[in-house]
């Protein structure tokens, strides 16, 4: 019962490793890599993106980002002091 662990419960369709990577992406990324340095990788991207501005604005709008964290960390506070009015009677 090699497939059981302390407690007794089967482990067997619990998927991966919390943190680790997937096969298929790492091997999708491999052949990305490739791809783009068969293409002429830095200087090729960059001269791409330098022959048309809508050139340019795909890599800045689509690829560039894919570089940025998807989320961001950080607290945020914020202190709205409005000014109060008195309230107004009407008769």
């Amino acid at each position: 019962m090699s497939d059981l662990n302390t407690a007794g419960l089967s482990r067997r369709g619990r998927g991966r490793p919390k943190g680790s990577k997937n096969a298929t992406s790492r091997a999708a990324k491999e052949v990305i890599q490739g791809v783009a340095e068969k293409l002429g990788g830095l200087e090729g991207m960059a001269a791409w993106a330098k022959e048309d501005p809508l050139n340019t604005r795909a890599f800045w709008t689509h690829i560039y980002p894919k570089l940025l964290p998807l989320t961001v960390n950080g607290e945020v506070g914020l202190n709205v002091n409005w000014p109060v009015m008195p309230p107004s009677i009407e008769r």
